[in-house]
């Protein structure tokens, strides 16, 4: 939580453990912020619960161990989805490699997104190679550096404004002015309230729909599972005829905002644009959504 609000928000009060620091910034590998930065915080929680689920259906050892170290509420919560999700009839029928594809079918009909590349196997560990990737270790920890002062540099510096005689980057005023913004800001949005699992984000489709046999295409969201009616909708107000090129489960409306974003550079107006079908293509790969880490 308090990772997914620095990254979104520059919200940094709540980084780091040390009470006498003054924690400014993070660096993440790209894999890990685009996680952070492109979905809701109750997408990323759901991912969590998810393949924690698949590891309680599937590990003989799980229930010991997570009893033990989660806490009350996400336990309950992670033995409530594997119940619901996980059958033991159909998977006690599954060898490793099969039960791996049951796994990301039931993590998608739960979250409403293919698992995250360090979270594609319910295992208490991870491949040493994904997890470099993620700046994590080979049990899930994720990794990160910190930016932070000393709080008597910080009120020197900042508060005073007065330079110091160490040659360093926050000794210049440039640097520091935008740090210092960035720290205000996110001091303006603290807030005391804590709460386990985020508001619940809803599950819907990404639809794209091509502007008759034009390279125009509207990429949008809806609510539907199927995105048929939105179609009839659209045409109602069109012209031209339109229809559905493809489209794919999404786990929150973010998912829109986040693809809109990096169709920027292509677009015609609102949520259409000109595409190629190479791009389009692109967009409907689950493969490469799953490396962008869009969900």
């Amino acid at each position: 939580m308090c990772m997914h609000a620095a990254v979104r928000s520059g919200d940094f009060a709540y980084v780091g453990s040390r009470r006498d620091y003054k924690y400014f910034g993070l660096f993440l590998p790209r894999p890990q912020y685009a996680w952070l930065a492109n979905n809701d915080l109750g997408v990323l929680q759901r991912q969590v619960v998810g393949v924690l689920a698949g590891m309680y259906a599937h590990d003989p050892e799980a229930d010991k161990f997570m009893s033990e170290q989660l806490y009350g509420a996400i336990y309950e919560e992670v033995k409530s989805v594997a119940s619901k999700y996980f059958s033991d009839s159909e998977r006690s029928k599954l060898d490793r490699d099969d039960f791996a594809d049951y796994y990301a079918e039931q993590f998608k009909a739960y979250t409403g997104g293919a698992p995250p590349t360090f979270l594609q196997y319910p295992s208490r560990e991870i491949d040493d190679l994904v997890a470099r990737t993620w700046g994590c270790d080979t049990e899930f920890y994720l990794g990160y550096g910190e930016f932070y002062m000393f709080d008597t540099d910080w009120k020197t510096v900042v508060e005073k404004g007065k330079d110091d005689a160490l040659v360093r980057s926050e000794s210049e005023t440039g640097l520091w002015q935008r740090w210092k913004q960035t720290f205000e800001l996110a001091d303006s949005g603290g807030s005391h309230v804590f709460e386990i699992f985020a508001t619940p984000s809803s599950k819907g489709c990404i639809y794209i729909i091509q502007q008759g046999d034009s390279d125009f295409y509207k990429v949008g969201w809806t609510a539907e599972t199927e995105p048929s009616r939105r179609v009839a909708a659209l045409q109602i107000a069109s012209p031209e005829h339109l229809s559905i090129v493809g489209s794919f489960s999404a786990s929150s409306r973010q998912t829109e905002a986040t693809l809109h974003r990096l169709l920027s550079q292509f677009r015609h107006r609102g949520e259409w644009f000109r595409l190629t079908g190479e791009k389009v293509t692109q967009l409907l790969d689950e493969q490469w959504r799953v490396e962008q880490q869009i969900f």
